[in-house]
């Protein structure tokens, strides 16, 4: 069984990964910029897991690059979410 991270680096910012459930609004992941802090429901299927954490970890690099100014949410999904797609299908992702 896959060991998930308790935090991650971003851009020298240390983000909280926390597991639990429910979220907020039914959600599979959450990301807090503001708090510097990850949420994962921590009832999904390990590779839905891993999707999910990869997805907010793109959340929370589109946020400390800037890049999110000006840009709609929808596209950020879509960045997010096809960044999450093609890391698993393409690398073996595992935590250190």
């Amino acid at each position: 069984m896959r060991r998930f991270p308790d935090s991650l680096e971003i851009f020298g910012q240390t983000y909280s990964v926390e597991y639990k459930t429910p979220l907020k609004n039914n959600s599979c992941g959450l990301c807090y910029p503001d708090k510097h802090l990850i949420e994962i429901d921590s009832t999904q299927k390990e590779k839905d897991k891993t999707h999910t954490l990869i997805h907010e970890f793109m959340h929370s690099v589109i946020f400390r690059t800037g890049v999110f100014q000006g840009v709609d949410e929808k596209i950020i999904e879509v960045i997010c979410e096809s960044t999450a797609t093609a890391m698993l299908e393409n690398f073996k992702v595992s935590a250190r």
